[in-house]
């Protein structure tokens, strides 16, 4: 990995929730695409004992996704995004971790995961760990929620969830509204989300198939799944303190690449508690919402 580092990454990510990651690299710097190959064969079996090229594992979206990089060139933008963000990337995330009891724990549960709703779910919840690692932020490995996290004298919760489709689906608007209120929902009627918790939901899937998609409509959103489950009494409603969605945009220009992780819409309540509030200000939110989004160009 340090080859890879020191030859293909001069530049670090940089771990924040509404700010950039970038791999920066300069005109002359010589890619070589066999070379990119051989080092991702290489990273993945040593540090994942996975085998990208045994016909095994077809199906798995790792496995897959290297067919296509087969397939494409360095010139072509989904082979870059494909090769940095999402299989280099899950390396770079692995990286942070010290605990071996948790790095095992990460591994198997990548390389077990075939399907790409699971997996790219997973993929979420692990960048907002490494977010986590990298921002030096005290906190607790959990189930759920997902993280535990200590501020001044208190505890806030992150739980994180993706809303997206399999990547043969082609939904329309409705159907996105469906998906996008189904994953709220669910997660409203968790026991354990409270008004110290903060859901994050990975959102680029469902801009990808709606450009259009936006604050007014996720509000609309949340507010219809808040009015649906108070309309029956039997309802458990758990409303967590607040809501953030997020997507990842990736830009490609002559110089460089950008990672981003930006804030589609984020929502808190009248009534959050104060701690976690005063937490997301602190390393997360700030109140900002990019204006200027860019429409993911693939599912992921």
């Amino acid at each position: 990995m340090e080859v890879y580092l020191k030859v293909y990454i001069p530049a670090c990510y940089k771990p924040v929730l509404g700010g950039e990651r970038e791999i920066l690299y300069s005109s002359s710097m010589k890619r070589d695409r066999t070379t990119d190959l051989n080092n991702l064969k290489m990273l993945f079996s040593s540090q994942l004992g996975y085998d990208l090229e045994n016909p095994i594992n077809a199906g798995h979206p790792f496995y897959e996704n290297y067919q296509k990089l087969l397939k494409t060139g360095l010139s072509d933008t989904e082979h870059n995004s494909i090769m940095l963000f999402s299989l280099f990337g899950i390396i770079q995330y692995l990286e942070a971790f010290t605990d071996a009891t948790e790095l095992k724990f990460w591994i198997n549960r990548l390389t077990k995961n075939t399907k790409s709703v699971g997996l790219y779910g997973d993929v979420f919840e692990l960048y907002i760990q490494w977010t986590l690692i990298e921002k030096k932020i005290n906190f607790l490995k959990n189930e759920r929620p997902d993280f535990i996290i200590s501020f001044e004298s208190s505890k806030v919760f992150i739980e994180c969830t993706s809303a997206q489709f399999e990547l043969d689906k082609i939904p329309d608007e409705k159907q996105v509204f469906r998906k996008l209120k189904s994953t709220i929902k669910k997660k409203f009627q968790e026991k354990y989300i409270n008004l110290a918790t903060a859901l994050f939901i990975d959102v680029t899937n469902l801009l990808y198939h709606l450009p259009s998609l936006n604050s007014q409509i996720l509000r609309k959103a949340l507010e219809s799944v808040e009015k649906d489950l108070k309309k029956n009494s039997a309802n458990t409603i758990t409303l967590p303190g607040s809501v953030t969605f997020l997507i990842f945009e990736f830009v490609e220009n002559k110089t460089r690449y950008h990672f981003s992780c930006n804030i589609l819409g984020n929502f808190t309540r009248h009534d959050v508690d104060p701690y976690l509030k005063a937490f997301l200000e602190k390393n997360f939110i700030k109140g900002i919402e990019k204006k200027n989004l860019i429409s993911p160009k693939f599912h992921h």
